[in-house]
């Protein structure tokens, strides 16, 4: 008796796709297993499921609204195995391919067209395992080059740090909920993660682990204001996650940690080195990884007794991602110091840093001078360097580009006479150090704003504030709007478009001072911050580009 096995086939409707079929006792569909008697030869088969969920941004309210045509493609690591192609699409519609063939440890994408076949949504499970003769894979379908809103965050995050392990997927670390200044804080230590391709837990972060924890005296906590960067690099620890410094809440100037930690992504747990520490404790600082993969952690604030009370850091605190241990580089000689300033990875001449405010014991000043630390830890001075930003800014943004240039958008400037005025001047500096073009002005005027580098080397710009009324954090103003800029033109593009004073927008809930990660494959994610309230933000949104190809 001959048991053929059943054709397969692939059913897609919004938010579901059912695929029933049978197969080779391994559920992949190879060779049929065959038992030979003397007078018998049965083929047996195992039937199963697959349960295929394309699932969408919040903001993104129907599957097939926009698109014209969707491709779908089933590939393993042999190559493509099949492609389909759907023109008959509307709400409802459903989708059917026939004669799948083998699909154990293959991934199916969708690409979905507009109706000038202009690829504007892709999404891709992660390989199937159907080995017991099941399976559920969920699809992420964003809409290409635009902010997909993703659910909360599992708890309201201001301080947090984000980092992509590379592989795509992001990891968040700590971040605090109460921003009161009075008392020590609880901040988290959770360390959440969430991926396009892994999404058992749908469009939410999911708890994995915790991380090293702050000692506040009579109890311990997470941290916030801290930073999380890949190493990178060429040598054996370029994978690893440098996490440093922080305090046990948002505004806690007391229990400020010079502590620091590795984070071995493959374990999701610290990395078995000795213990780190910087030469200072401080928190609100920035941390740059240069291109020979050593981390540069600049400005912030340390410790202080009275609580409230700002210490200034004269020190940068060098990296070195061979050796794994820090160095302190000394900024006493200065005639300013880096304070809310900008810094950014130039090309291979190592981390530049330009402006920020210099906080008195009477008053403040703004500053646009710049300073720069080599790939060796050496450190040119300002008044070596010589290069200073067309005007002074605080609060403003920098990052490298791929061509070797620097470019440098918003930030704010302050007089006695006119209080705090927020620019939407953007610059680039050339690779030389010779000049500034610039290139703006941005569609919006912000300041405590983050930008990332896509892989097509554009630049993410996104939330921030429109106006300040304090030299601190603050998100009364904050911005729910986002651009891009392409270096190939010079110019800004806002996706989408946005008000000031629009709630939502890239991001579904305006904030100050988001985290930002970058993947190489699924662009940014940009989450929490500081809300309108002065509380802190759950919202998440992920800036998913085109492929690079394209």
């Amino acid at each position: 008796m001959l048991y053929r096995r059943p054709l397969q086939m692939i059913s897609l409707v919004p938010l579901l796709a059912l695929l029933p079929a049978c197969s080779g006792g391994d559920g992949s569909g190879g060779e049929d297993k065959v038992i030979q008697g003397d007078d018998v030869v049965v083929v047996e088969t195992q039937e199963f499921s697959l349960e295929l969920r394309a699932l969408l941004p919040r903001n993104e309210p129907n599957l097939f609204a926009d698109l014209t045509s969707v491709d779908m493609v089933i590939e393993d690591a042999t190559g493509e195995l099949g492609s389909w192609t759907f023109d008959d699409l509307g709400s409802g519609a459903e989708l059917k391919a026939d004669e799948v063939g083998g699909l154990e440890q293959a991934t199916i994408s969708l690409l979905g067209y507009d109706d000038s076949g202009t690829l504007i949504a892709m999404g891709t499970t992660p390989p199937l395992d159907l080995s017991s003769g099941s399976a559920q894979a969920s699809l992420f379908l964003p809409r290409l080059d635009d902010f997909g809103w993703l659910n909360g965050l599992p708890e309201n995050l201001a301080g947090s740090a984000a980092v992509s392990d590379g592989d795509g997927r992001f990891l968040i670390f700590g971040g605090s909920s109460n921003l009161n200044a009075s008392v020590a804080q609880d901040a988290s230590a959770a360390v959440y993660a969430w991926s396009p391709l892994g999404l058992e837990s749908g469009l939410t972060a999911t708890a994995i682990a915790e991380m090293p924890s702050i000692d506040s005296g009579d109890r311990t906590t997470g941290r916030s204001a801290h930073t999380a960067t890949r190493l990178g690099g060429t040598h054996e620890h370029q994978d690893l996650i440098l996490v440093a410094g922080g305090s046990t809440g948002f505004r806690d100037t007391q229990y400020v940690s010079e502590t620091a930690f590795l984070w071995d992504t493959a374990a999701d747990a610290p990395a078995d080195v000795p213990e780190l520490e910087m030469e200072r404790a401080r928190f609100h600082h920035q941390a740059v990884a240069d291109g020979s993969g050593n981390v540069v952690i600049s400005g912030g604030f340390g410790r202080y007794d009275a609580a409230n009370t700002f210490a200034n850091m004269l020190t940068i605190d060098f990296f070195d991602g061979v050796n794994l241990e820090f160095r302190e580089i000394s900024l006493s000689r200065e005639p300013h110091y880096f304070l809310f300033h900008g810094s950014a990875r130039w090309g291979d001449r190592g981390v530049l840093l330009c402006g920020g405010l210099q906080y008195e014991e009477v008053g403040f000043t703004v500053h646009g001078r710049c300073g720069l630390v080599s790939p060796s830890g050496v450190y040119t001075d300002m008044d070596t360097l010589d290069i200073e930003l067309p005007e002074p800014r605080f609060h403003h943004a920098m990052i490298g580009l791929d061509d070797g240039r620097v470019l440098v958008t918003g930030g704010a400037t302050w007089t006695e006479e006119d209080g705090y005025t927020v620019a939407d001047t953007a610059w680039v500096l050339d690779e030389n150090g010779v000049a500034w073009t610039e290139v703006g002005p941005t569609h919006k005027a912000r300041a405590q704003h983050r930008m990332a580098k896509l892989a097509d080397g554009r630049i993410a710009i996104v939330g921030g504030v429109s106006d300040m009324s304090t030299w601190f954090y603050d998100g009364a103003d904050a911005l729910a709007c986002a651009e891009v800029f392409s270096p190939g033109r010079d110019d800004f593009r806002e996706t989408p478009p946005c008000l000031v004073s629009d709630e939502t927008g890239a991001q579904p809930k305006a904030a100050g001072l988001p985290a930002l990660a970058v993947d190489r494959l699924f662009g940014v994610l940009a989450l929490g911050g500081l809300d309108r309230s002065g509380g802190a933000s759950d919202g998440a949104a992920i800036y998913v580009p085109r492929p690079v190809a394209q």
